[in-house]
Parts: structure tokens; C-alpha cells; sequence
């Protein structure tokens, strides 16, 4: 009987590997791993809030543009407001803590910040366009400021052991036939000493549509790889120790046209604009190193401008092993806490909603 009971979980086993199988094809190349995934339907899993912040009746709770979420080691939420020049600070039940920061270009004042992050147990802000780090304690007073050489802060991440990675928008816009060469992100020590750079940066004709191309954000995960979520290209990249291991794609949900980029100038004097539609928008990495990608779902691919989000979840491996969809919202940045509950924005209403999943 045992025997017999035995044969039958290897049978499930093997049966539920070859229904996966089908769902994607591998091959491997120049030593780098490609994965294409065909289109999995939207699961029953549904996405039950249980915090909101964002009451317009209420200040400290009225935000411009979101940038960033995190939590901190005691669970208090930190929500960067890129256009308000501030941090504001709320406790894991939602209570207004503190607001960091203000606009301006002194000793703990923003212009556009980005990104938040923890080290040695200090909280560390891109302050994008004073083109420097700002780092505080966690009552939210102001410690000091680095520069980056030739860099500017923008998207980061933090490592394990304390290395910053930092996904460079210092571009070469250069309309010249000889190009600089671009990476995608710099690695900086504690002491913000550059000891790396890698990524490779997708060249195109035109030095915006370079640009364009190559919009995306980043995640690390617990083994502190990298993962690279492209916007506007069916693209997702997987980095282990600098080097490209994986590149991962999917069916999509409609076709996206061709970005409609016009660029005009010279070295002296440029400008450009672009129409596009993206394909996905931010990424995530949950406490098991599955990758959550915030995606375009076109209802109606015939209709312009029908979209609803929807989170695909892929197996660390890049095969994707769930769709996800989301209550109706703008969704266009994600969070995983170490709960694995589920904060997104609501670029719109200009909230953020903490869920849980319920199956």
C-alpha cells in the first residue's frame, strides 16, 4: 500500500513538472539563460486591503507623487514624496509619526527625492536633483551628505553586506558616431567609493530613445542578485555577482506600439519628447526570492488607453507561476514587506494600500 501510495505522488510530481513545462521554454546561450513565458490566465487569488494611507481630510496624509515605500526594522512606514521635497513616517497600524525633510538645498532639505534604504542602522535618501545621499537617524535628524563622483543618486538598492547599487541616469547624450560607454548601475562601498559598474546598456540610434529603451527599476534579492524590470521592452534581466545570468520574457497582454520618439538639436542644444505605452512598471521580490512585476492588461487590446494592472509572479528562476489581479486602481509601484504583504500605490488617488492575499 505504501508502495502503491508512493507511485502515485511520483506521478503528480512528474505530471505537475510537465504541465509547467509547457508554460515556457528554456535556452541557454552564451552562457546566459533565456526564459520565454507564454500567457498563464489571471488566478482567483484576490488582493484584500488591510491599510490605507492617503485620507485627504487629513494633512500629514495628503501626497503629490509617490516615490518610494519601505519599512523599516520595526515596521514603520516610510513614503517619500517626490514632488512635496519630504519623507513622511507612519507606524505599521497606519499612525502619523514624523514628516524628514523639506524643499530646499541645505543640511536635510530635498529636491525630488527618490529612493529610501537602511544602513547601520541609518536611513539613507537618493536627494536626486541636489545630486547627492542624505543620511539621517531614525528620529529622523539630519547626520550628513555624500556626492557621488560623476553619478547621480536616483534608483537604489542596499546589499547584505552594506554595498550600495545604484542604477546610474547619467546617460551619454551624445549625437557623435564614438558613444561613452553606459552601464546601468555603479556599485559604491559605506564610505561611497565606486568599486564597480556593469549592466549593459541597450544602445539605439538615437541617444533618447537609448534612453527610453532602457527605463526600468530594480530589485535585489536574498542573495543579493539583481533583478531588472524594463518598462517599455518585453524584458526582464537577472544579474549574479555583476555578470548576466538570465534574461526572461513573457506573452504579453496586448501588443505595445513602437515609441514614438522626436529628438531635435545637437551636442550644444537638444530636446525631446516621446509617446510610449509601458509595459510593466515597478518589480518586487517576496522572503522566498519570487519576483512580483507590477504589469500593463490591456481588457481590450483594441481599446486605447484600457488598462488594468496586474501582478505577475515569477519562480526565482524566471518562470512565471502565477497571475495575480489587482482591484481596481493606478497601480504603479509595489512593496514586499517581510510579512510578505503587498504595498501598492494608487497613482491617482495618490494612496498607499497595504494587502494581504486571499485564496
Amino acid at each position: 500500500m505504501k508502495k502503491a501510495i508512493f507511485i502515485i505522488i511520483i506521478i503528480l510530481v512528474l505530471l505537475g513538472c510537465n504541465s509547467s513545462k509547457e508554460n515556457f521554454t528554456e535556452e541557454i546561450k552564451d552562457g546566459i539563460t533565456f526564459i520565454r513565458n507564454k500567457r498563464i490566465p489571471v488566478s482567483d487569488i484576490r488582493l484584500e486591503a488591510e491599510l490605507v494611507i492617503g485620507d485627504e481630510d487629513k494633512e500629514e496624509e495628503i501626497f503629490s507623487q509617490i516615490s518610494d515605500i519601505k519599512e523599516d526594522k520595526n515596521g514603520n512606514i516610510y513614503i517619500v514624496d517626490r514632488k512635496n521635497h519630504e519623507i513622511k513616517v507612519f507606524s505599521y497600524e497606519g499612525r502619523y509619526i514624523r514628516t524628514i525633510g523639506n524643499k530646499g538645498e541645505g543640511p536635510g532639505e530635498f529636491n525630488e527625492p527618490e529612493n529610501i534604504g537602511f544602513i547601520d542602522d541609518k536611513i539613507l535618501v537618493s536627494d536626486t536633483q541636489n545630486q547627492r545621499f542624505q543620511i539621517f537617524d531614525f528620529n529622523g535628524n539630519f547626520i550628513e551628505s555624500k556626492k557621488l563622483e560623476n553619478d547621480k543618486p536616483e534608483s537604489f538598492a542596499i546589499s547584505s553586506n552594506n554595498r550600495i547599487f545604484n542604477k546610474s541616469i547619467s546617460f551619454s547624450f551624445s549625437f557623435d558616431e564614438e558613444k561613452s560607454e553606459n552601464f546601468l548601475f555603479r556599485i559604491y562601498d559605506r564610505d561611497f567609493k565606486k568599486t564597480n559598474e556593469f549592466g549593459a546598456v541597450k544602445e539605439f540610434k538615437d541617444p533618447f530613445e537609448t534612453y527610453i529603451m532602457n527605463r526600468s527599476s530594480f530589485v535585489l534579492d536574498s542573495q543579493d542578485r539583481v533583478i531588472v524590470n524594463y518598462h517599455i521592452e518585453n524584458r526582464i534581466a537577472i544579474y549574479e555577482n555583476q555578470k548576466l545570468i538570465s534574461q526572461i520574457e513573457r506573452e504579453l497582454f496586448f501588443t505595445p506600439k513602437k515609441p514614438d520618439i522626436k529628438s531635435t538639436g545637437s551636442n550644444d542644444s537638444y530636446s525631446f519628447n516621446a509617446n510610449y505605452e509601458p509595459v510593466s512598471y515597478d518589480l518586487a521580490v517576496d522572503t522566498n526570492d519570487n519576483i512580483y512585476i507590477l504589469t500593463v492588461y490591456k481588457i481590450k487590446p483594441e481599446e486605447e488607453h484600457n488598462y488594468s494592472p496586474i501582478i505577475e509572479v515569477f519562480e526565482k528562476s524566471g518562470v512565471l507561476k502565477q497571475v495575480v489581479p489587482v482591484p481596481e486602481m493606478a497601480a504603479t509601484k509595489i512593496y514586499i514587506n517581510k510579512e510578505n504583504k503587498i504595498y501598492l500605490v494608487d497613482s491617482n488617488e495618490m494612496k498607499v494600500i497595504r494587502f494581504k492575499a486571499i485564496i
